[in-house]
């Protein structure tokens, strides 16, 4: 039977291990935070047992790897209101491009500033005027916390070229200041007029282009001497995911295959290998036998047609046990010890290989979570694990 948490003893190792993000100068660890549906931020409170309220709203977003800020983007009131008048003027709009912003959100005083915002003379639908807005991608965090990356274009004729292009900007958090790195990067085969999402590793900062059949994966170093650029041809069992994963001592880029097996991809020499084992999340705070997630597609049921497979993820403890788990995966305890799900009504359970045990205050009668932040949170290779395809042919 499931209990109520009313106590979380959380013990954080200060030992630091290889790649692990590091907490400089802090006397505690990250606390657990909850960002519930309405944007508004909860902190767990071990003396009181309970979530208590933090100042301010924020949006959904990326915590860093310090835990002392979250990266998001916003879009601008501006937006809303002028796409507001066009559908009342016009009663119907289609085919246009987001503009965002992106904020920072403080958590020790809660304050939200906009570090990449609107020209002066921005114009958003307005009766006449040509449109002229700028669109970013989503923030990504530099490893030691410090900066950030995203990319910006410029929407609107007849300012810009029929076919976009985007800079790649990175912002100091010690100075305010922001740097272009980066430009003359193309769409790809997005649809909205937004730049490539980003990645920052060990080995630069990569633009990643998911090109239907075939990956492209342009990498620079965060001063903008280009790495490589690569482009990773179809697999034959088509992609589901590719994310930057730790491997025998190092960082680089792995696909999921369509039939759950794995590939790294290195970022020097776009060379594709199959390896063993699956992907999973983990904390790189954490010692090599630490527990880690991953995740299971099983068939639909029988007879049901044109339903999706059903996702199970599943837990590993350092004895290779392995535990299916309710929920979907959202933050490690700063020791990687713990890890906690939110399930679909928003209730928050905490995992160590024991009970689950559900955090006091969260579900459908209480704070319902949209996201929950605590320790860092990577990917890295379990070997010893082989997973089926949900495809596969059963007896």
């Amino acid at each position: 039977m499931r209990t109520k948490l009313v106590f979380v003893a959380v013990t954080l190792l200060l030992t630091a291990v290889p790649f692990a993000a590091v907490y400089p100068q802090e006397p505690e660890p990250p606390p657990l935070i909850i960002v519930d549906r309405n944007l508004r931020l909860h902190q767990w409170s071990e003396e009181g047992g309970t979530f208590e309220a933090l100042p301010g709203t924020t949006a959904f977003g990326e915590l860093s790897p310090v835990g002392t800020h979250l990266a998001y983007t916003v879009v601008p009131r501006a937006y809303d209101d002028g796409m507001a008048a066009l559908q009342e003027r016009e009663g119907g709009v289609g085919g246009t491009t987001t503009a965002y912003n992106i904020g920072l959100h403080d958590l020790a005083t809660g304050a939200n500033t906009i570090i990449a915002g609107q020209p002066d003379d921005a114009s958003f639908f307005a009766e006449d005027v040509p449109d002229y807005y700028l669109t970013h991608s989503e923030p990504a965090w530099s490893p030691d916390g410090k900066q950030l990356a995203w990319t910006t274009g410029v929407y609107g004729a007849p300012r810009v070229q029929p076919d976009p292009t985007f800079a790649i900007e990175v912002y100091d958090l010690a100075s305010g200041k922001t740097t272009t790195i980066a430009s003359g990067l193309g769409q790809g085969q997005m649809i909205q007029w937004i730049g490539p999402p980003l990645a920052w590793t060990s080995e630069g900062i990569s633009a990643l282009y998911n090109l239907m059949f075939r990956q492209r994966i342009i990498t620079y170093t965060p001063d903008g001497e280009l790495v490589s650029d690569l482009t990773v041809s179809e697999l034959d069992g088509g992609y589901r995911r590719m994310v930057p994963l730790w491997h025998e001592g190092q960082q680089m880029f792995a696909v999921e295959d369509g039939d759950l097996k794995w590939h790294t991809i290195d970022l020097h020499t776009g060379e594709v290998q199959p390896v063993e084992g699956v992907g999973e999340l983990y904390s790189p705070n954490a010692p090599d036998d630490s527990l880690g997630v991953f995740r299971l597609l099983l068939p639909p049921e029988p007879g049901v047609l044109y339903a999706p497979n059903v996702v199970s993820w599943q837990l590993v403890l350092p004895d290779g046990t392995v535990q299916a788990m309710e929920g979907v995966p959202a933050a490690f305890s700063p020791a990687g010890d713990q890890v906690v799900t939110v399930d679909d009504e928003g209730a928050v359970w905490l995992w160590d290989g024991g009970e689950p045990q559900l955090l006091a205050g969260t579900g459908p009668e209480g704070i319902r979570a949209r996201q929950v932040f605590w320790g860092p949170m990577a990917w890295r290779m379990r070997p010893g694990i082989v997973v089926e395809s949900p495809n596969a042919p059963r007896g």
